[in-house]
């Protein structure tokens, strides 16, 4: 930085789960709760269970349904319908907005059905996912974290209704992984 040079030199490493939510930065939250956390990134999709705060490894799964996988499939999708370039700026717009696609400033009516269908069946194959792999929704609180989670909120609720969508989802692991590493330095 500024033509210096620096050196780092790395003691420890701790490895956590990516997928961890909010589980230890509100732990009191999470301390007698059987809780299931679906992060929902950019590239995959991290489901974690956990009981009493500890972690089920065995229920530990990672799918590659993250946003940019839906950012693919809605520009191929309205590519072809409109046969024009739709390109990952104008979808990341239209997943921000009102889900409609505008062509030389002319609204495409039947576009915000696309694209609300295309997000809702990204969101039920996320479901489906985890279903597929045996984790369970019973007795269960489902947290989502991850910047899909909010990208996604109104399709999420509108499969599963007691979903609890984290305000700071972009930020739940960070805040998580600061207790964890505060607590192994203090302790």
């Amino acid at each position: 930085m500024n033509g210096k040079a620096f050196v780092f030199r790395i003691n420890q490493i701790f490895v956590l789960p990516e997928g961890i939510g909010p589980v230890y930065s509100e732990i009191n939250e999470f301390r007698h709760k059987r809780s299931l956390v679906i992060d929902i990134g950019s590239l995959n999709v991290n489901f974690q269970e956990f009981t009493n705060l500890i972690p089920s490894f065995q229920q530990m799964v990672t799918a590659d349904l993250g946003v940019n996988l839906l950012r693919s499939k809605i520009s191929d999708t309205l590519t072809s319908r409109y046969g024009t370039t739709v390109s990952d700026l104008d979808v990341e717009r239209l997943l921000r907005g009102d889900k409609y696609l505008y062509l030389n400033g002319e609204r495409q009516e039947d576009s915000k059905e696309i694209v609300e269908k295309l997000i809702s069946t990204h969101v039920k194959e996320i479901f489906n996912h985890a279903r597929s792999r045996k984790i369970s929704f019973n007795n269960t609180e489902v947290h989502f974290v991850g910047g899909g989670s909010m990208l996604f909120r109104d399709f999420i609720l509108k499969q599963y209704p007691a979903a609890i969508i984290h305000t700071d989802a972009q930020f739940s692991n960070v805040l998580s992984f600061l207790q964890i590493l505060e607590a192994k330095q203090n302790g």
